[in-house]
């Protein structure tokens, strides 16, 4: 996604169908579904101008979220909250 590379990748129970979003940087197929998988790729290969697209809004969505100044801003956050909320149960 950095890259400005359009993401395929499948809807299992995890973050990734967050982090790159069905239809707008990439493709989300089916877990074990290697048709679904096959046409995503080809959808994309053959798809220029939408490759191009979502490849753009994957730079965009990195930009604005998964920079190492952000993680690190949003782990930091998450460590000020749990320390806020011991503090406070004591």
């Amino acid at each position: 996604m950095a890259r400005e590379v359009p993401v395929v990748n499948t809807a299992l129970p995890t973050g990734v169908p967050w982090v790159s979003l069905d239809g707008e940087t990439g493709l989300t197929v089916p877990p074990r579904d290697s048709s679904a998988l096959a046409e995503a790729i080809n959808t994309l290969v053959n798809n220029k101008d939408l490759r191009q697209r979502y490849g753009k809004q994957a730079r965009e969505r990195v930009e604005e979220l998964f920079t190492r100044e952000r993680m690190l801003r949003r782990v930091q956050e998450i460590y000020e909250e749990a320390v806020k909320n011991e503090a406070d149960n004591i």
